[in-house]
């Protein structure tokens, strides 16, 4: 059976107006672990053909599908691209009947009943799939006469069309999870220009059980044993990678489970460079020396505001005490850090947003990422504005059951504040990426290590920064 697997294409996406176009384009580039993950084990019978339609014209992919004419069609899909997610689908049908379109990822969690109104979706998958997807292939290619509640979390057309679902199984063990095959796609060319060496990317959680009112990250936090996660670290040491970012939400939830995972790196000796996303409470000297020690040179870490009257709004669990002791810990351990800020809040004035230029200098992070407060779908913040009447219905739900092409949420806080918030976000980006002390000491580190492809993509984003690029 031949299978093509594919996150969601740009085409029509949604505008999510918090991060610089050049941020979301060059700045980060991640290989699609979830796809990678979900074909570990399928069965050599079968012909997968993986596609990152991140940066694929849609005609193109449309026409690769087409080409090699699959049994089998599936769908990674995120809610700011369902438009082209069911533009996909549509078309795929009109040309290939025959083939079964099954879609999943994150958006399923948000809106399944709402995804399963598009007819062009013979399947749906929520939840991780790591297991559940290679158990429905199987029963697919047995010509979907087996038992279908062997197959959890899965939603699918009866007879009469109507949506039936077999058993929800919530996520509980990573540890069953397989590894992502890495192999399956040229992973070197994913970068982030904040790193150093040949770099890619693992989890070893999933979820958060923080609850941020900006975000909509899962609400169950799931973990890998200390021991899987350092057996997926020696696999991907194997590829020919000396450096990891741990993409967990939250990496040090736990101080004993993160100085376990690092006991565990150091009992084996494994020699690489790591970097992860981690809150600043808790964090303390001697998590940061045992990273440290572990390999790790860098935390991510949301600062988002250094007013107490915005971090209490946004429930963040951290004070302005926390923030500059956080930072201080990880100058005085050597760490480098990446930090994030979010302006454009509730009753926040552009002024205040422009005095997040001075925290910055304070803190002294080594990179920055400058979003504006968008009402995610499904998230506290754009729940209370539907609730409180600031908008006269829920937009998002709208926009999955009737998609249309560059769907933007109508704006919360008016145009012109809008663009007043955009203008800062661009400007203290600018500020900070072209001062000359920065420029001066990438471009002598690039140079240095004769990174010169990572340079020249640091200049491009650098022009687009000077020319006003924006989402």
């Amino acid at each position: 059976m031949k299978i093509i697997l594919t996150i969601s294409p740009r085409e029509g996406e949604s505008v999510l107006n918090y991060n610089p176009q050049y941020v979301l384009d060059d700045f980060i580039k991640y290989p699609p672990l979830g796809l990678l993950s979900i074909v570990r084990n399928i069965g050599p019978e079968h012909e997968v053909i993986l596609y990152d339609a991140h940066d694929t014209p849609y005609q193109t992919l449309l026409e690769n599908i087409l080409r090699e004419k699959p049994d089998l069609l599936g769908i990674s899909a995120v809610t700011e691209r369902f438009y082209g997610v069911v533009r996909l689908a549509a078309d795929v049908k009109q040309f290939l009947p025959e083939t079964g379109i099954i879609v999943g990822g994150t958006h399923t969690d948000l809106y399944p009943s709402e995804t399963m109104t598009h007819p062009v979706f013979d399947f749906m998958l929520t939840g991780p799939a790591e297991q559940t997807f290679p158990r429905f292939v199987e029963w697919y290619a047995s010509g979907r006469t087996g038992d279908i509640s062997a197959v959890d979390n899965l939603h699918y057309r009866g007879p009469d069309g109507s949506v039936r679902s077999t058993r929800t199984n919530p996520l509980k063990n990573m540890d069953d999870f397989p590894f992502p095959d890495r192999k399956r796609l040229d992973i070197r060319k994913y970068v982030s220009l904040s790193d150093r060496h040949v770099m890619t990317t693992m989890t070893a959680s999933r979820g958060c059980s923080f609850r941020c009112t900006f975000c909509n990250v899962p609400r169950y936090y799931a973990t890998k044993s200390a021991d899987r996660i350092v057996d997926e670290i020696e696999e991907i040491l194997s590829l020919g990678f000396d450096e990891i970012h741990i993409l967990d939400y939250t990496f040090n939830i736990s101080k004993s489970r993160v100085n376990e995972i690092c006991s565990k790196i150091l009992q084996r000796g494994l020699k690489f460079r790591w970097s992860t996303r981690a809150r600043l409470k808790p964090f303390d000297d001697e998590m940061a020396a045992a990273m440290k020690e572990a390999g790790c040179f860098r935390l991510t870490a949301g600062v988002e505001s250094h007013d107490p009257r915005i971090l209490q709004y946004i429930n963040k669990g951290t004070t302005v005490d926390d923030i500059l002791r956080g930072f201080e810990i990880l100058h005085r351990h050597k760490l480098e850090s990446l930090a994030y800020f979010i302006i454009g809040f509730p009753n926040q004035t552009p002024e205040e947003a422009w005095t997040t230029r001075d925290f910055i200098k304070l803190i002294k992070p080594d990179f920055i990422l400058m979003n504006t407060l968008l009402p995610v779908p499904f998230s506290d913040f754009y729940f209370e504005l539907v609730k409180s009447g600031v908008y006269d219905r829920d937009h998002w739900q709208e926009f999955v059951l009737h998609p249309v092409k560059d769907f933007r949420l109508p704006s919360w806080r008016g145009d012109a504040l809008d663009r007043a918030f955009t203008d800062i976000r661009d400007g203290l980006m600018r500020e900070f990426y072209l001062a000359p002390s920065f420029v001066a000491k990438e471009a002598w580190s690039d140079i240095t290590h004769l990174r010169f492809g990572q340079l020249g993509r640091k200049i491009g984003m650098g022009v687009k920064m000077l020319l006003g690029g924006r989402s």
